[in-house]
């Protein structure tokens, strides 16, 4: 028997593009600079207000990020000072505020987990998906959390069984669900190849 893998749960991320408000908070991680360049590559609506950037990540490639006027840029090197510095960030919003974030699902799970703790509704925040399409996934059966899952078939480690990764994305845990794919599935080898 094969499990069926498709899921209405499965998140829909556009392209970023301006929305007017009073504060503009831009988030990405390595993978989404350049979405986030190419936002501010493009006219801000009129009345802009502030603007905030944020970047999780060590390396140097900031590009034109560091060149837009009026804008307060803040790198991160650890994922800990990063969602401190975000958090507390998200506490001072303004009523009318957008948060754009750019970057790796997980990186977008990430920001959306610490934009839902401070109560922030999910139409301020406007997302884009970028890099690989590895997948923070969780075996349904250890609830273990694994990152970086680039196939649709892994084997969990802790419980020594092979999954397969579904399309049913959970919001609370922000990971996919994965659960056991019986040993006589005929799809079993393609579903190690096939890439997420």
């Amino acid at each position: 028997m094969t499990i069926g893998i498709e899921s209405s749960s499965k998140p829909v991320y556009g392209r970023l593009a301006w929305r007017a408000a009073q504060q503009h908070v831009l988030v990405s991680d390595e993978a989404g600079l350049i979405a986030i360049e190419r936002l501010l590559a493009t006219p801000c609506p009129t009345g802009a207000g502030s603007m905030h950037i944020h970047i999780l990540g060590r390396g140097n490639r900031i590009g034109s990020l560091s060149n837009a006027p009026e804008t307060a840029l803040e790198r991160h090197p650890d994922e800990a000072g990063f969602s401190a510095t975000l958090s507390a960030c998200m506490d001072a919003l303004a009523a009318a505020s957008r948060l754009y974030v750019a970057g790796s699902e997980a990186f977008l799970s990430l920001v959306r987990r610490l934009a839902r703790d401070r109560g922030l509704g999910d139409d301020i925040m406007l997302a884009e998906l970028a890099g690989a399409g590895a997948r923070r996934a969780q075996c349904v059966h250890c609830k273990t959390v694994y990152d970086d899952i680039a196939h649709r078939a892994f084997d969990c480690p802790r419980c020594k069984v092979m999954l397969v990764v579904r399309d049913h994305y959970s919001r609370r845990i922000g990971a996919y669900q994965a659960v056991v794919l019986h040993p006589s599935d005929p799809n079993m080898s393609a579903l190690r190849q096939e890439a997420l």
